[in-house]
């Protein structure tokens, strides 16, 4: 009876989303990058971005190397990332940008590829 009972609690746990681990907020993501050995000095919540520059979004954090958006949801994030300009990254309803940074090609792909494997756990 054990065993049946065990497989029931990780069936709920699957379809209420509980096993996900993927990133929960614009400042986790920047927290795994930091985790991951990115360089992500001098963070800075600027969510109120987000409403001044009506972007769309609904978390705006900065860092040196990259900023990270979140959006309500996908179709959000790919207007956002096509509105903010051609410098950005969207991976789910998280929009990666550069530009203001001026970040070196091959620091963009480490960014782009771990923020992939974190939204893809």
């Amino acid at each position: 009876m054990r065993p049946i009972v065990l497989l029931g609690i990780a069936a709920v746990m699957l379809v209420a989303g509980c096993g996900s681990s993927g990133p929960s907020s614009a400042q986790d993501v920047v927290q795994r990058f930091s985790d991951a050995g990115l360089s992500v000095p001098s963070p800075r919540d600027n969510s109120h971005n987000c409403d001044e520059l009506q972007l769309g979004c609904i978390e705006f954090v900065t860092t040196e190397s990259v900023t990270v958006m979140r959006f309500a949801d996908e179709t959000a994030a790919k207007e956002g990332a096509s509105a903010y300009g051609k410098d950005t990254y969207q991976q789910g309803v998280y929009v990666l940008s550069f530009g203001a940074q001026r970040t070196p090609e091959d620091q963009r792909r480490r960014f782009t590829s771990e923020l992939n494997r974190m939204v893809g756990e």
